[in-house]
């Protein structure tokens, strides 16, 4: 306990196995038609409750989002919703099933 009172230790976060709770891991990488919507799409799905992540690069997708659901069939009327919301913007998406993470570093 000294390193916290040295505030060397500055926090402590909670590592839950949602596969436990029933849900599954799926990540969607978006590659995008028209790049200018990159923002309006990440502003309309970042209040879906079962999103967990959001991701943006260069080099590879546009866009990766993480879900947090109890099975695939869950994921496709998501994507459709921000089809639709959105059309013509993405030109296709790769989606993956995590089964698990072997190392996960997190950054202050």
């Amino acid at each position: 306990m000294q390193l916290k009172r040295l505030e060397i230790i500055q926090g402590f976060r909670v590592d839950i196995d949602i596969l436990k709770l029933g849900y599954h891991i799926f990540r969607v990488n978006i590659f995008l038609e028209d790049y200018h919507l990159r923002n309006k799409i990440i502003e309309y799905i970042k209040f879906n409750p079962n999103l967990t992540f959001i991701d943006t690069y260069s080099g590879g997708a546009d866009i990766e989002l993480e879900f947090h659901l109890e099975n695939m069939n869950q994921l496709y009327p998501i994507m459709q919703d921000i089809a639709e919301k959105f059309p013509k913007a993405i030109r296709y998406y790769k989606q993956l099933n995590i089964e698990k993470y072997h190392k996960f570093l997190y950054l202050p």
